[in-house]
């Protein structure tokens, strides 16, 4: 079965808060919903601190698939990237809640699409996502996240991108050869691109409008659902000088 893909919503926070909180949306059931959050603390990081992400509505529940930190400055970070994966089987709409805790958000962007066509086993979208993988880099354009060999054809590749200090200039982005861009958003100290392709790609990528001080990506294999099979039964048994199926009632 192909996977196909549905975009729910973008958004941009930049009012210095520990929470930000995206549009009510309403994601198709049993569909694997992606969640990607690209986040500039207020203050600097020693490593990628920890973000939820909480459906206000129910029959969701967003688990980390990955984070990775970017826009180093020495040895400690502003900016993080991450990505978290739901599916329900009974959803009724609502926002979706970005919590950082203690920390405070300087600026936080959002981006979230569905996927149907998907493996709907596990739970909250585990049985969807066949692997991850995750990749940054410092004053560059363009950045590659490399998946190993893909494990059927018919899986499909998505891509998280975020990009940080910007120098007071915004960030455009363009996907990789072969992807389709889903969305394209941001402000401030971060600007985010998330993108994908129904078929297998190992090399993820995305070049920005400029250099920027930092970029990082986080990529998935997909995993489609397996094609539903056919069974036809041709085993007769004679009955008497007939061949077919059932009883000959005696006489």
């Amino acid at each position: 079965m192909a996977v196909t893909q549905t975009a729910l919503t973008p958004g941009t926070d930049n009012t210095n808060a520990s929470t930000s909180t995206t549009a009510s949306v309403t994601p198709a059931v049993n569909e694997l919903v992606l969640f990607a959050v690209n986040v500039d603390f207020t203050v600097q990081q020693a490593s990628a601190p920890a973000v939820t992400a909480t459906f206000n509505g129910t029959g969701l529940t967003f688990v980390e698939i990955a984070r990775k930190e970017f826009w180093p400055i020495s040895s400690d970070w502003w900016n993080t990237i991450y990505l978290f994966r739901a599916m329900g089987s009974a959803i009724t709409g609502g926002t979706i809640t970005i919590n950082a805790g203690a920390l405070t958000m300087d600026t936080c962007t959002w981006e979230l699409s569905s996927f149907a066509g998907v493996d709907t086993s596990g739970t909250h979208g585990s049985g969807a996502i066949v692997q991850s993988a995750t990749a940054n880099g410092a004053s560059v354009s363009t950045l590659t996240v490399t998946l190993a060999p893909f494990v059927s054809a018919n899986n499909a590749a998505f891509g998280a991108f975020g990009a940080g200090h910007t120098g007071g200039s915004a960030r455009t982005y363009t996907p990789g050869t072969g992807f389709t861009e889903i969305y394209d958003t941001g402000s401030e100290y971060a600007y985010s691109q998330t993108e994908w392709r129904n078929d297998n790609d190992t090399s993820v990528d995305t070049t920005l409008s400029a250099s920027t001080s930092g970029v990082g990506g986080i990529a998935v294999e997909i995993k489609a659902a397996a094609a539903g099979r056919t069974t036809k039964n041709t085993r007769s048994w004679p009955l008497g000088n007939h061949v077919g199926f059932g009883f000959r009632l005696p006489t």
